[in-house]
């Protein structure tokens, strides 16, 4: 049951969530603002993230926002479906989480050329100034027409070793059409806002996906961008019909497992459609070429249990988490349709009440996996970055 029209808040000592499913942005804001005044006390919020449903009137939330608190640091992006500890799952919602605690260090920047992807990065970092080094970046870039792989790597070479680089790109629910970026007062709709944070804080970040390789392992032999024409030296539907069969077309349900290298881990790219003329499979992000790949398989529990994994390795570290911020995938949500909001319980069960959530359903997300400080671009994975108080 979705609840009525209404602003709820979870707070803790060092970070406000506030959620409204108010469809009448004007009115949303209203209560948001009302709930976070009364929340707050007086305190002034130090960064602000912001997740929206592609119909909110953006304009009018950043302006109201940044009336009411200033030129503080603010970034945010549209959704495919928006979760929080205050409403768990909803869509065409607003969800704000505000950092109001002291010892939190906050920079905002946006790029808004990414025509090249390393000088976009370059002046990110140049712009948000940032005085040391952050413990880790969110990033919310545009992904429909640029190349988001190529996004994140550049952003996590440029970064200083050791920053967790973290987040998802803008959805703007599953129509693929125009996705919106938020950072400061302004909405932009090509652009790639980031938020550094830092000071008396520790980072865990958990991926997670449940899908299970399945078969042999291909060579991608010829491919351009998210374009894989050939695998094997044969044309890519046909290493897919080898496990699917001619009745299944490409889709999010199977996605493929992609390897670089030595990898043993890899990243799930999404098969968007395909070239009934030329046997190409076209995914929703790029796939390099000479990479191997595998089909995969997953039961809806596996794909639910991956949020359990996922939460488990953020919260492995020594410390209690006061805030976590999950990014889900917007096929993921697809698939589990109905369930989907298991998966915000899922993560509020594993943190507890007393730790402020905001998540959205994105078109894809961005994290390293266990054990590595790079960070990769995945479809249909869950990703959890927690936060916790730096031990003294």
């Amino acid at each position: 049951m979705v609840s009525s029209p209404r602003a709820d808040a979870v707070t803790a000592d060092r970070v406000l969530v506030l959620h409204s499913n108010d469809p009448d942005t004007e009115e949303a804001v209203l209560e948001l603002l009302a709930a976070a005044d009364e929340q707050l006390a007086g305190a002034s919020p130090v960064a602000i993230v912001v997740f929206a449903g592609i119909d909110a009137d953006h304009e009018h939330l950043v302006a109201a926002l940044a009336d009411r608190f200033g030129d503080v640091p603010l970034v945010g992006c549209t959704t495919d479906g928006e979760m929080s500890s205050a409403q768990s799952f909803q869509e065409d919602s607003i969800a704000l989480m505000l950092f109001v605690g002291d010892g939190i260090v906050a920079r905002a920047a946006v790029a808004r050329d990414l025509a090249d992807p390393v000088a976009a990065a370059q002046q990110l970092l140049a712009d948000a100034a940032f005085p040391g080094a952050p413990k880790v970046c969110l990033a919310l870039p545009e992904s429909l027409d640029v190349d988001a792989l190529a996004l994140v790597e550049a952003l996590g070479a440029a970064l200083p070793p050791g920053v967790a680089l973290v987040g998802g790109t803008a959805g703007d629910q599953w129509r693929f059409h125009r996705t919106r970026q938020l950072c400061g007062r302004e909405v932009f709709d090509h652009t790639m806002p980031i938020l550094l944070l830092g000071g008396d804080i520790e980072v865990g970040v958990g991926v997670a996906s449940g899908w299970t390789p399945l078969g042999r392992v291909g060579k991608v032999t010829r491919a351009e961008g998210p374009v894989v024409h050939e695998v094997d030296g044969q044309p890519a539907m046909a290493f897919y019909r080898e496990y699917h069969g001619h009745h299944v077309e490409p889709n999010p349900e199977f996605p493929t497992l992609v390897l670089e290298g030595d990898d043993d881990q890899g990243y799930l790219r999404a098969p968007f459609r395909y070239d009934a003329d030329t046997g190409a499979v076209i995914y929703t992000a790029a796939v390099p070429e000479g990479a191997g790949i595998q089909v995969t398989t997953a039961p809806t529990s596996d794909i639910l249990q991956a949020c359990r994994h996922s939460v488990a390795q953020a919260t492995a570290g020594a410390g209690r988490a006061f805030a976590a911020i999950a990014v889900s995938c917007a096929a993921r949500k697809q698939i589990l349709g109905t369930r989907t909001r298991e998966e915000c319980t899922i993560l509020r069960d594993a943190l507890g009440d007393d730790v402020p959530v905001i998540g959205f359903y994105s078109y894809g997300e961005i994290a390293p996996l266990a054990g590595r400080s790079r960070a990769d671009f995945h479809n249909e994975t869950f990703v959890t970055l927690v936060l916790r108080s730096a031990e003294r």
